[in-house]
C-alpha cells in the first residue's frame, strides 16, 4: 500500500507542477493530467493519464 500512496503522490505532485514525472520512460512535456484510483482496468489501482494522452 506504501508504494500506491508514494507513486500517486509523485504523480499528483508533478502534474500540479505542470512537469513531467521523473523516472519514467516519456517524452519531454508529457505532464500528468488526471490520476485515477480503483479503476475498472486490469491494474485496477492507478491510471494516469498523460498529456499527450498516453495513459499507464
Amino acid at each position: 500500500m506504501y508504494f500506491r500512496c508514494a507513486a500517486a503522490t509523485h504523480l499528483a505532485v508533478h502534474g500540479l507542477r505542470s512537469r513531467s514525472a521523473s523516472g519514467l520512460d516519456l517524452p519531454d512535456g508529457a505532464d500528468s493530467i488526471r490520476l485515477d484510483f480503483e479503476t475498472d482496468d486490469p491494474t485496477d489501482d492507478i491510471r494516469v493519464t498523460f498529456s499527450d494522452g498516453r495513459r499507464a
